[in-house]
């Protein structure tokens, strides 16, 4: 054990000598498609089907009827898509999400590939080839939510990179990064005696972040984590890694990005607990390579001025959509607020999809998809439903079956790795129409072995491929063996 301690010390003692150059990296490793917002996607979603009797926040936790998984199939996916990206202005859309229910699918992906081919784990693929479309283009992080003592989602991000070494079969299967609910924290800081306890939080934190490997982890903060006594003025001083300081300073320190729980309604104070929980050494240290998050409640809850959720009659916030949206550009706006507590570097968080964003609640509009286009069979090109896959027998499936004589549109892959409507010959390094659901078309790159992106021809500005669009890697970045963007090493 006093190894294990003293090996976890030196972690430490990396991060901070890494925080204490201040030198921002050239290449950030954790830059998202965007600066858009940051949204949980919990278990169980809001949705006005079926026996529900309405969309009315009174029915939001009375009503078992109203709650679906929210990505359990395509077509409510296509409602999760909308509210993130296509149906949303682009200065309100989310870049980067936040996935829960995935622990129990990526648990035995290190055991081999008969834990990859189950009906979970295909549902979670399509969810993970859909995000990363161009035509949704958000990242897609693994939310690890077992929130002990033992921080458990440390030994769960080896499972998590098991799942993109074994069960992806393309980088568009692959998870962007991993995103940590742990509020352990909360039951020890500041508590006498536990001392010791918080140190051993931080390790644990740096421990995940080492198992994580090249992905990037996210953890989201409590704003109070850092004080004893914030109207006090008694800091949270944590030695660790030889070094003592706040402890959010040290989280801030390891992580690659975090949500700060500001946990109210307006503006300026969202903006002083976003400084309370270390705003300004964010600015200081990792403006230029990590992201800080100030995240908005959308959910139910005891006290009303902790959320946006709707109630009846609340003493602070606009507990709208709209609400939540000025809250974010006051949060940022010196004029808005005050110079003083201003924090124009943060970007919005969303907690979460469907406790109330997307609902129809009043003063919440419902995000949704283009309207369903009816099946029809699948002849020579011949675009796809909308609704689903449309199969050889003019019938419609939740995922692609392609087999002999079975002609698939859509996303379907009909020869190896082959991203078209059109069966790619032998070694073809051609580039075929894509027939698109909308009747469209447009070209894409053939691959017919699956393996080598590089036969298909990009623009000159166009530097990689995924999903078969040609796009551009941001920044520095360049194209790793993989096809994906990625910092030089």
């Amino acid at each position: 054990m006093a190894g294990v301690r003293a090996a976890l010390w030196l972690v430490g003692a990396v991060f901070i000598a890494a925080a204490a150059s201040h030198v921002q990296a050239a290449c950030p490793a954790n830059e998202g498609p965007g600066d858009g917002y940051f949204m949980y996607v919990w278990d169980d979603a809001f949705f006005n089907n079926g026996d529900c009797p309405g969309a009315d926040p009174a029915n939001w936790g009375n009503e078992a009827d109203c709650f679906e998984q929210a990505w359990s199939s395509q077509s409510l996916r296509s409602k999760l898509w909308a509210s993130v990206r296509t149906d949303v202005p682009a200065e309100r859309r989310v870049s980067r999400i936040a996935l829960s229910k995935i622990k129990d699918i990526v648990a035995g992906s290190a055991a081999g590939s008969a834990s990859c081919a189950t009906a979970a784990a295909a549902n979670l693929k399509a969810t993970l080839r859909e995000a990363h479309d161009a035509s949704v283009d958000v990242e897609v992080y693994a939310l690890l939510a077992t929130s002990d003592a033992a921080f458990s989602e440390k030994d769960h991000a080896l499972m998590v990179v098991a799942w993109n070494e074994h069960c992806a079969d393309t980088a568009a299967e692959q998870f962007d990064g991993i995103a940590i609910n742990n509020e352990h924290f909360s039951s020890i800081k500041c508590v006498s005696g536990a001392e010791a306890d918080m140190v051993t939080f931080l390790d644990d934190m740096a421990e995940a972040k080492a198992n994580a490997g090249t992905l990037p982890v996210h953890m989201s903060l409590g704003w109070h984590w850092g004080w004893c006594s914030v109207s006090g003025g008694v800091p949270n001083d944590i030695e660790w890694g030889g070094v003592t300081k706040k402890a959010t300073e040290h989280m801030i320190d390891i992580l690659d990005s975090f949500d700060v729980q500001v946990a109210w309604n307006t503006a300026a104070t969202m903006a002083d607990r976003a400084h309370d929980a270390g705003y300004q050494y964010f600015v200081d240290n990792y403006s230029g390579s990590k992201q800080f998050y100030v995240l908005a409640y959308l959910n139910e809850v005891d006290d009303c001025r902790q959320s946006f959720f709707p109630v009846d009659s609340c003493a602070t916030g606009d507990l709208t959509e709209q609400g939540v949206w000025d809250a974010f550009d006051d949060m940022v706006d010196a004029a808005a607020v005050t110079s003083a507590v201003a924090v124009p570097l943060a970007r919005g968080g969303l907690h979460y999809y469907r406790g109330v964003y997307s609902t129809g609640f009043p003063g919440w509009p419902e995000h949704d998809a283009a309207p369903v286009i009816p099946c029809v069979p699948c002849a020579d090109n011949v675009a796809c439903a909308d609704s689903g896959y449309c199969q050889a027998d003019g019938t419609c499936a939740e995922s692609c079956e392609v087999a002999s004589g079975v002609q698939g549109c859509g996303t379907c892959e009909i020869a190896a790795g082959a991203d078209a409507c059109q069966a790619c010959a032998a070694g073809s390094d051609e580039i075929l129409d894509y027939y698109k659901r909308d009747g469209t078309t447009e070209k894409r790159c053939c691959m017919a072995d699956g393996a080598d992106a590089s036969r298909c021809a990009c623009g000159s500005d166009e530097t990689r491929i995924s999903n078969g669009h040609c796009l551009s890697c941001d920044g520095d970045k360049v194209v790793d063996a993989s096809g994906a963007c990625a910092c030089p090493e």
